[in-house]
């Protein structure tokens, strides 16, 4: 291997010894154990949001549940207002 191979330009600059290109900013991990450190941390508070996320959706209604309330209410309503026109029209007789 010649010398001039290894002072060559690469596309991140002068060449290390080997022919392998560093990257920008050094290339070496060192600033990647705070940052995988800071991940860690915060995945015990996803964690916990999404727990909490979970037990809200466990108690919501399904559509289904929605659809039987909405009946039930219109035929209380329906029922309720039936009685009243007819204690209104045997009130109206009675008079």
């Amino acid at each position: 291997m010649s010398n001039s191979y290894l002072r060559s330009k690469g596309p991140f600059g002068n060449w290390r010894e080997g022919g392998v290109a560093r990257p920008p900013g050094g290339g070496d991990n060192d600033d990647m154990e705070p940052r995988v450190k800071a991940l860690e941390d915060a995945m015990v508070t996803v964690r916990d949001r999404l727990t909490k996320i979970e037990t809200r959706l466990d108690n919501m209604p399904t559509k289904a549940d929605l659809s039987d309330a909405v009946h039930t209410q219109t035929k209380w309503v329906i029922g309720i207002g039936f009685a009243l026109m007819m204690a209104g029209i045997g009130i109206a007789k009675l008079l």
